[in-house]
């Protein structure tokens, strides 16, 4: 997440850097208004203190600490009828980087109760164990348990509080990603899944590694690095998709894709589209996992398109979501969405067995109209009949065009 500067001072002899930012609880409420800012009558305080490398007993050189106040998570308002409510804000956190000595110090806070974390690359940060899912859909559970597991410190006006860190180095998951044919995949993005016992296999949390401005990408020759990981079991893949060209030539084509994105290929260390054939890394504390390196085979990788139709006179559908599993362990190779034609196409497809599933199959049309209190106008597509789901198996051993897919009428409600 990148933070909302607003102005950098010399903070101390240090020389350390500190500015009004955006911490990382804003990724959890971002989608909320702004409130507006407590007012403090007593004097301002200060914060500072160490940080160290657990590992190595230096000092934590440019860490990042973040204070951020507890009150500014939750907030209770009144809605229009007159209930109590809870409103989601976006807290205003401060943010300092630590001297040469790894020192630090945050001048002029409110008195107040604070959350504080310090950060460092390559060294585990609270934000590490929790999921995507966790962050960005977070429940009650969730928000409580970030209450627990990080620091909270006490500001007085007119006092210093101290708060001390010793940073764990995090474990770290190495490798390389090449063709079957020895040249390297570059520029791809890296997934990584954690297992939860309870949940199974989850995306790790990148907004930690994106705080930093570090992307899970494979470099010129295929290398990949994953660090700050706790202990644990992961799952790695590399996404491979072809993106499209922008009319203006300013995006080029390549074999890369967002995380954790379907209309990708995801192949995992253990060179398999599949997470059941997929090679599990356990990784102890600090430990360092090397050679988790995936071959790609896109000599073996085809092309699979069709049409989907309805079932009762064979017309195009509108719109549907096409999906790949694998009918082994279910697991979801490939995504395709249909529009307007009842056509799809999927690339890079691995040679297997699969279920080819049509799901939200739909017709409709299009809308359009003025954006009410604004300008311009609105386009929207309007569903006026739904079908059932349809699947067929598939076996992919080289390119597959042609495809047909009829979905059903609805089944009627039981009386």
């Amino acid at each position: 997440m990148t933070a909302l500067d607003v102005g950098e001072e010399a903070a101390n002899e240090m020389g350390a850097r500190v500015f009004v930012s955006c911490f990382f609880v804003s990724a959890i409420l971002a989608d909320a208004p702004i409130q507006a800012q407590t007012m403090y009558p007593s004097s301002p305080g200060s914060v500072s203190g160490r940080v160290s490398c657990a590992d190595t007993n230096k000092p934590a050189r440019l860490a990042r600490v973040t204070i951020e106040p507890v009150d500014d998570l939750l907030a209770v308002s009144v809605d229009a009828k007159g209930n109590i409510v809870r409103q989601r804000s976006v807290p205003t956190a401060i943010v300092a980087q630590t001297g040469a000595d790894g020192g630090y110090s945050i001048e002029s806070v409110p008195p107040g109760n604070y959350y504080i974390v310090a950060e460092l690359p390559g060294y585990l940060s609270p934000v590490t164990e929790f999921t995507s899912e966790n962050i960005s859909l977070p429940n009650e559970q969730d928000e409580e348990r970030f209450r627990e597991r990080l620091q909270k410190i006490t500001v007085i006006g007119g006092q210093r509080a101290q708060m001390d860190f010793r940073l764990e180095r995090g474990g770290a998951i190495d490798g390389k990603v090449l063709y079957d044919d020895g040249s390297p995949v570059s520029g791809a993005w890296i997934n990584v899944l954690r297992k939860d016992e309870k949940l199974g296999w989850h995306p790790l949390s990148d907004i930690a590694l994106n705080r930093f401005q570090y992307a899970l990408a494979t470099d010129d020759r295929g290398h990949y690095r994953i660090t700050m990981l706790a202990p644990g079991e992961y799952l790695v893949a590399v996404a491979i998709r072809q993106v499209a060209m922008s009319s203006s030539g300013e995006t080029l084509p390549g074999l890369t894709a967002p995380r954790e994105n379907l209309f990708s290929t995801q192949i995992y260390v253990g060179d398999s589209a599949s997470r059941g054939s997929a090679r599990p890394i356990t990784l102890r504390k600090g430990e360092e996992h090397t050679g988790a390196d995936i071959t790609v085979a896109i000599s073996k990788m085809h092309v699979l398109s069709g049409t989907v139709v309805a079932a009762r006179d064979g017309h195009p559908i509108d719109r549907a979501a096409v999906s790949l599993v694998d009918s082994i362990d279910g697991t979801p190779v490939k995504e395709a969405a249909v529009f307007g034609n009842g056509r799809f196409a999927m690339q890079f497809i691995p040679e297997g067995e699969y279920l080819l599933k049509v799901t939200d199959a739909k017709d409709g049309q299009m809308e359009t109209g003025p954006i009410e209190g604004g300008t311009g106008t609105y386009s929207r597509f309007v569903p006026q009949h739904v079908y059932a789901d349809a699947e067929q198996s598939l076996i992919v051993s080289g390119d597959v065009s042609g495809l047909t897919i009829k979905v059903p009428e609805p089944t009627a409600p039981r009386p």
